[in-house]
């Protein structure tokens, strides 16, 4: 008897495993295909009404778009989205219902047609659950806060003077193709620096050159705070942001800041606008490691360098040249290196020649100056067409040696 029960527990659990796998999923599938035809009246009913439901919805949320929108706040992307999915479910209700109406049938509600009324039943279940699923989605937030424009437009009037566009011209050029990353404009009171610094920022408008484009009045009672207040209203920042998260911020942008009526010199670094030669040249300092006669030849030999490139490559160079700090001929070495890095920096050739011709004389030994350019015509360094000229380059280029 325990033999023949265990038995049929077996045999039933797999006719229950067989049916819940196999039979019942085919009954529903064919089941629900088969009544489809006889469903048409109740999914396209039932389809309108959460259409319907829908659209409801959707109105509400261009009222709470509207209200937000008057406050300075900007629709989200997906309840965007939402509402045109919103109106193309809609839109497609109406068209099975159009179908459904305009199908052919006998006793005034009847159709006869099963193939017809198969195809409206199951687009009708189809949008109805579509619908469904759009319903449950949560909308309760609409609006954020947008971005700020990149730039903003300042009024400003066309003088109609040939300067006018000159200067323009000439500031542009400076800015894009430059590289140099600080341009000062000056002048007497009145003849027009905020008129040009105005058209200089509507000149970006629906330009990508700039990631975002900052114009600040300093005025003449200009502080750090005022310019930090300034930028962080106009990149919508917190207003408790200090000089770390504006310099941050820039820092992965590309930006131009434009200070309009500065009266005397601004520590832009404390207010978070780092020039773009200013970490470069700190890094370079830091590499001298304080040697004095180091730190004076390489100043004056980057001096005149406004491309970042130039500055990284001397870094990379100067990093080569490492040295251990307990080993003197080490240190002696390292100081020729940094000489070597000036006297690279010369003009050209003719100018490192003349230069080298200085070995000659003695330690701390004064140089003639007109000795040195007759040692420098003698060999044939300054060919030049008279005497008097070939003096004047030769006191030329001593200037620059100096």
């Amino acid at each position: 008897f325990l033999v023949l029960l265990t038995g049929l527990q077996q045999w039933h659990m797999w006719l229950a495993y067989i049916v819940n796998t196999l039979i019942t999923p085919i009954y529903h599938i064919v089941f629900k295909h088969v009544m489809y035809p006889f469903t048409a009246s109740r999914n396209v009913k039932h389809l309108k009404e959460a259409a319907e439901g829908l659209i409801a919805k959707g109105n509400d949320v261009r009222y709470e778009i509207e209200i937000a929108e008057r406050n300075g706040r900007t629709a989200k992307n997906e309840v965007r989205k939402w509402l045109e999915n919103v109106n193309a479910i809609k839109s497609d209700e109406e068209a099975i219902r159009q179908v459904y109406d305009e199908r052919c049938q006998v006793f005034g509600c009847i159709s006869l047609n099963c193939w017809s009324n198969y195809k409206i039943s199951k687009s009708a279940e189809k949008e109805l659950l579509k619908a469904q699923e759009y319903a449950k989605i949560d909308t309760s937030v609409v609006a954020i806060q947008p971005l700020p424009p990149s730039v903003r437009e300042m009024p400003v009037s066309s003088s109609g003077l040939p300067s006018e566009e000159h200067n323009m011209q000439e500031a542009a050029r400076c800015i894009r193709n430059s590289p140099v990353g600080m341009i000062g404009i000056w002048g007497l009171g009145g003849v027009g620096k905020t008129h040009l610094l105005k058209k200089i920022n509507n000149s970006f408008l629906g330009d990508s050159f700039f990631d975002v484009v900052i114009f600040v009045t300093a005025s003449k009672d200009c502080s750090v705070e005022k310019i930090q207040a300034e930028i962080v209203k106009k990149l919508s920042l917190r207003k408790e942001s200090q000089a770390n998260i504006i310099s941050d911020l820039l820092s992965r942008r590309s930006f131009l800041v434009l200070l309009d009526d500065l009266w005397e010199r601004l520590d832009l670094q404390a207010a978070g606008i780092t020039h773009p030669l200013g970490a470069l040249s700190r890094e370079l300092v830091k590499e001298l490691k304080g040697l004095p006669l180091a730190l004076i030849a390489t100043g004056k030999a980057m001096h005149p360098k406004k491309d970042p490139g130039e500055w990284e490559t001397a870094i990379r160079l100067l990093r080569r040249s490492g040295h251990d700090a307990d080993d003197p001929t080490s240190v002696e070495n390292t100081i020729y290196f940094k000489l070597k890095l000036s006297y690279d920096s010369l003009g050209n050739d003719t100018m490192r020649r003349c230069f080298l011709v200085c070995s000659p004389w003695p330690e701390d030994s004064p140089i003639a100056k007109d000795d040195l350019i007759q040692c420098w015509m003698g060999l044939g360094l300054l060919n030049k067409c008279d005497m008097q000229t070939s003096y004047s380059e030769g006191y030329n280029i001593i200037g620059h040696l100096q």
